[in-house]
């Protein structure tokens, strides 16, 4: 981006959020470089049950972010016998208060674009031509994140917390490729794509 004087500006942030309690936020500049890599803030310990989200933590990382993109959590429930639309699985209205906390969050902190892909929207982007299917999804989120991003602190198997950082690396991709206008057959990635 270039100011009135054809001046290099101050690059974008934009943060992708997997907004579960085993969610992540990954925030990238416009050209794909990492910024930061953080498992979902929780008031306690994982381990622990009665441990809730950190809104205080939230809204410090996403403090100062030009973009995010926030999975969408909605799924088709019933209620009274009828098909509806809600936040979260039907009958645990609290699984979708994540993702309600980061888009309450990003709103309240008047940050310019916010967007709600679905899952279908970013996995068809960023992870073009990989298989289809929840595990074999899971497991090229995984693959791409780490093969596109070698500073995120990927270990082990695609599951748990490497799985909410590596969707939440792809939900960051997918928005910054919105916002900087590419396709994902024209795209370049980070530091290793610039030469």
């Amino acid at each position: 981006l270039h100011d009135e004087e054809g001046a290099v500006s101050a690059l974008l942030r934009i943060a992708g959020a997997d907004p579960g309690k085993d969610g992540a936020l990954v925030i990238l500049d416009e050209r794909g470089d990492l910024l930061c890599a953080e498992r979902t803030p929780l008031d306690g310990p994982r381990s622990a049950k009665t441990s809730d989200y950190d809104g205080r933590t939230m809204r410090a990382l996403i403090l100062g972010c030009d973009a995010i993109a926030v999975e969408e959590q909605r799924v088709i429930g019933r209620k009274d016998g009828q098909k509806i639309i809600m936040p979260g699985a039907a009958g645990q209205l609290r699984k979708g208060r994540g993702w309600g906390l980061w888009l309450g969050i990003a709103y309240g902190l008047g940050i310019p674009r916010i967007v709600e892909p679905r899952a279908v929207d970013w996995q068809a982007e960023v992870l073009l031509g990989k298989p289809k299917g929840r595990d074999a999804v899971k497991a090229a989120a995984f693959q791409v994140a780490k093969a596109q991003c070698a500073a995120l602190p990927l270990q082990g198997k695609p599951e748990g917390a490497w799985q909410g950082l590596a969707d939440a690396w792809c939900i960051a991709e997918y928005m910054r490729r919105l916002v900087v206008g590419c396709r994902a057959d024209t795209c370049e990635v980070g530091e290793e794509a610039a030469t």
